[in-house]
């Protein structure tokens, strides 16, 4: 899965920012999401699973009201009004993701590419706006992050497992990743 991740980001670092300024469509992730369910439909169930599993844990201990758009806006902004907002999640989603076979999954997404339509992402907005913050700000926190989410995407794209991921990933305290952004050629000084 960290290679999926990967893959997506480096792709979408190299695209021009321009092209992404004015997203309106999530196209491209659902392409993507309908892809991997067709290719790889046993990942694409035990992803959903795993989802709806940590979605219920969310809720149980009142991270979420319920699994309404509402309720992840209303976190989102809890989570923009106080950076240092503590979470109660004891479900570490990476533990499951980690047990799932991705299988190729990205040569499955590098071979498509081409028919997917990445010029309408909201996953690189997403990435774009971070960068753009990044320029601005120099350190990014949770808070910005949120911003982001909120600022990017709408209710229909929390149903997209892909997009369920990240936000999941950015809830979980538990998690290891890294998210990858690119911001710019380093500086020769």
């Amino acid at each position: 899965m960290k290679k999926v991740c990967t893959v997506l980001m480096l792709i979408f670092s190299l695209l021009p920012s321009k092209s992404f300024s004015q997203v309106s469509s999530d196209k491209y992730e659902v392409e993507l999401d309908k892809l991997i369910a067709k290719e790889y439909p046993k990942y694409y169930n035990s992803l959903k699973t795993i989802l709806g599993k940590f979605q219920e844990h969310l809720i149980s201990n009142k991270v979420l009201k319920n699994s309404e758009y509402s309720s992840y806006v209303r976190l989102l902004k809890q989570i923009q009004s106080n950076n240092n907002e503590k979470l109660n999640i004891t479900y570490n989603i990476d533990d499951f993701i980690s047990r799932i076979k991705s299988g190729d999954i990205e040569k499955i997404i590098m071979n498509n590419l081409k028919s997917l339509n990445i010029s309408e992402s909201k996953n690189a907005l997403f990435q774009v706006k971070l960068t753009e913050l990044m320029k601005r700000k120099k350190k990014l926190n949770r808070s910005d992050i949120a911003k982001v989410f909120l600022d990017t995407y709408e209710e229909n794209d929390y149903e997209l497992p892909m997009v369920k991921l990240k936000l999941f990933k950015f809830l979980d305290p538990n998690t290891n990743d890294v998210i990858y952004i690119f911001a710019g050629k380093p500086n020769q000084k």
